[in-house]
């Protein structure tokens, strides 16, 4: 019989010790009314941000009501920070600078935006944008001009009640003539015209992040002409309540509000499947894996081992396993390294054990494992062998159900380790080898070293208990 502790480690959670998140303090309304950037939650540590937009005529903290207290409650959302970006709208005419401060046009507004962005925000590594209705005018063309350094950490953007195609009603001349802001909402002002072209020609459907625009039922200031029917279907959205109130809690225990149904859906971690962990860190771990494919993708040609490794992880890591395949598979390396060839087999080994056992993926990743491993035999390299060969074993048990393959590789492997390593792939392997090999006692003391040294890495002690889960499960029989 395998030794419990197998399952004692595969069912544990994966970060034991999860950061303790700070207490929040809900705004004081008055003290941030004039405020141009509130956060509603700042922690220096988190690497995600979330950035609300108001629209016309009302402040930061008006527009969303609870929705960002809400959020601050969502465990999801951990390793957030919640900002809200306010600006001059009222409805003071902007009639002359000589007797009142004129509210800036939406292209000014649109430049403050992106000044905010690139500069106050910069340290975030993904940043998602949440708009309402006029607010998501200024993000549209904001998004436009930003650099394409910080267009690159956009995740997501969600538009509320935005008047996209503009508004009938700010057509009028009168209206215009005393309120620049209404004048460009004007569904044939120049501002209007010259953002959809833009838009179209930047996207044409195809956004590079999440993207919805939603509309409210009852919403009778901004029809769907406007919010909706400017972006393909996949795109639309409506959910309860007018213009003003589909973006409102009821108050700060409303978790059945559909606008903060829609945010969480939208921004909660995904790839979470492997991952138990807490959300803090796993947000934090994927912000860091859409870094990384931001920065590699675009040299991938010119990446070494190192490089073309860290990116097909990053992939694997956001749940994109075919694309890191499509890209590891026709980089030059893919035939020549061991450790790219690795990579490579470990990505086909995952789309066998999770997209349905097809012995397709299963046969490829044992060639490249095999064709790695002589490579790696003739080059006299230890850590590839045993590397190569521990996935062999591994997958020798599982799909070819041959009991004396796998135990000859767990012993090729085992023989390549040492004993006294600190590397925690190596113990990893002297772990595994030992429990192909009926070793129990040997496997278990290992166990046990791995699960000290990776407390606080996911992705590493995610990797060796699924490893563990399988291979119990194919040693005892088990689907």
């Amino acid at each position: 019989m395998i030794a419990s502790f197998i399952m004692d480690l595969v069912i544990e959670e994966a970060i034991e010790n999860a950061v303790e998140i700070p207490l929040n303090t809900v705004l004081d309304i008055k003290q941030t009314k004039n405020r141009q950037l509130v956060a509603y939650r700042q922690v220096s540590e988190y690497k995600n941000a979330i950035l609300f937009i108001h629209g016309f005529t009302v402040s930061p903290t008006e527009t969303f009501s609870n929705i960002p207290e809400l959020l601050m409650k969502e465990e999801k959302l951990n390793g957030f920070n919640i900002l809200s970006l306010g600006y001059s709208s009222s409805l003071m005419p902007d009639l002359s600078s000589r007797f009142w401060s004129a509210d800036p046009d939406i292209e000014s507004l649109s430049i403050y935006f992106k000044t905010i962005v690139e500069n106050q925000l910069s340290h975030y590594d993904t940043i998602a944008v949440i708009a309402h209705s006029m607010g998501g005018l200024v993000a549209q063309n904001g998004l436009l001009k930003l650099s394409e350094e910080t267009f690159k950490k956009i995740t997501n953007f969600i538009m509320f009640g935005t008047p996209s195609g503009g508004l009938e009603i700010a057509n009028s001349k009168f209206l215009g003539a005393f309120k620049r802001q209404s004048l460009n909402m004007g569904s044939k002002s120049e501002f209007i015209l010259n953002l959809r072209s833009n838009w179209s020609k930047k996207f044409n459907d195809q956004y590079p992040f999440e993207f919805k625009t939603v509309a409210g039922l009852s919403d009778q200031f901004v029809k769907i002409n406007s919010s909706l029917l400017q972006f393909h279907e996949r795109y639309r959205y409506q959910i309860e309540g007018d213009h003003s109130s589909m973006v409102k809690a009821e108050n700060n225990l409303d978790i059945q509000n559909q606008c903060f149904a829609i945010i969480v859906n939208d921004l909660s971690p995904y790839n979470t499947e492997s991952l138990k962990a807490s959300s803090l860190a796993l947000n934090n771990l994927i912000a860091n894996y859409k870094k990384i494919v931001r920065e590699l993708e675009i040299e991938v040609d010119n990446l070494d081992a190192k490089g073309l490794k860290k990116l097909g992880l990053a992939l694997d890591g956001l749940g994109e396993e075919d694309r890191a395949i499509e890209i590891i598979k026709g980089h030059k390396l893919s035939n020549e390294n061991t450790d790219v060839m690795g990579v490579l087999a470990g990505r086909y080994k995952r789309n066998y054990l999770y997209t349905g056992n097809k012995s397709s993926d299963a046969e490829s990743a044992m060639k490249y494992y095999s064709d790695a491993l002589k490579i790696s035999i003739k080059k006299e390299d230890k850590h590839q062998i045993y590397y190569h060969s521990i996935n062999l074993a591994f997958l020798s048990l599982l799909f070819k159900d041959n009991r004396l393959m796998m135990k000859e590789y767990a012993e090729l492997a085992l023989s390549h380790c040492d004993m006294d390593t600190l590397n925690i792939w190596e113990l990893s392997t002297i772990a595994e080898s030992n429990l192909y090999l009926n070793n129990f006692s040997e496997a278990e003391k290992y166990y046990k070293i791995v699960k000290e040294k990776t407390k606080n890495q996911i992705r590493i002690r995610s990797s060796i208990y699924i490893n563990a889960r399988f291979a119990y499960n194919a040693l005892l029989g088990l689907e």
